[in-house]
């Protein structure tokens, strides 16, 4: 009986100087960024076809109980490891972690093998059913079509004109946001989508964060402020473990003005 193709390896390279973009990495998280960084490209050699699908949750906590690290900080990891151009964007849409680089890395250890690692194409085909919000031939379509591309993107960005008023009105309601939920973690990130956000739900935002704030009066189990915003979190069912205390929003902004 013929042994079975492997699909995955069980080395890749550790390059010394990993140059700006790891630079940046562990400046922001610290060591932490790094090691979970490599503890990423760890599990993508071990996984068959190199991809991490974390739709399912139980797999992003197994990953970040690996990485040592909240569920939080390994999906802010990502997202700016995404937007380094590190990890796919198209297949981190769909929540699958994708490193073509590291494909690259690691064709020496199929040299010698009857088989060979899967290209993108070939894994964006074979595995078609992970991809939900964008699909393989829209993704074709917009690499083959750089200009549709830009389109495509413009065409999602157009919105109704905003006032100065209100765009004035949301950066204000913004810092009454920060400083009320309390965890301070990628500030610029966060304003970037409460900026999308309808102006007429930030008032009932705040309030929620406040309530959010008092049921979880320890830090490390809040949720990351960008994971709040984009899951839309206001919208959960808040459990209180402490006193309840919920203050309106006119109470949280007399807070406010306090400091």
């Amino acid at each position: 009986m013929a042994r079975p193709e492997r699909r995955n390896v069980d080395y890749f390279p550790h390059y010394i100087s990993d140059g700006k973009k790891m630079f940046y990495i562990e400046q922001k998280y610290g060591n932490d960024g790094y090691a979970a960084w490599f503890k990423i490209l760890e599990s993508l050699a071990s996984t068959d076809d190199h991809f991490l699908n974390l739709s399912n949750k139980m797999d992003l906590l197994f990953l970040s109980a690996k990485c040592r690290i909240e569920s939080d900080t390994l999906l802010s990891i990502l997202n700016d490891l995404c937007d380094l151009g590190e990890i796919d964007e198209f297949l981190w849409q769909n929540n699958i972690v994708y490193s073509a680089k590291f494909i690259e890395s690691i064709q020496d250890a199929y040299t010698r093998r009857s088989n060979k690692c899967m290209s993108y194409e070939s894994f964006c085909i074979h595995y078609q059913g992970l991809c939900t919000t964008i699909t393989h031939e829209k993704y074709l379509f917009l690499r083959n079509n750089p200009q549709s591309k830009v389109n495509y993107t413009k065409a999602n960005e157009i919105k109704p004109k905003e006032s100065k008023e209100d765009f004035e009105q949301k950066k204000f309601l913004f810092d009454i946001f920060w400083k009320t939920y309390d965890k301070k973690l990628d500030r610029e990130g966060c304003l970037k989508i409460w900026m999308k956000i309808d102006i007429d739900l930030m008032n009932s935002i705040i309030d929620h964060a406040q309530r959010y704030n008092k049921a979880t009066p320890d830090k490390q189990f809040r949720k990351h402020p960008k994971t709040y915003l984009n899951n839309k979190c206001w919208n959960d069912e808040i459990i209180n473990t402490g006193k309840n205390g919920k203050l309106t929003f006119e109470e949280a902004y007399a807070e406010f003005l306090k400091d």
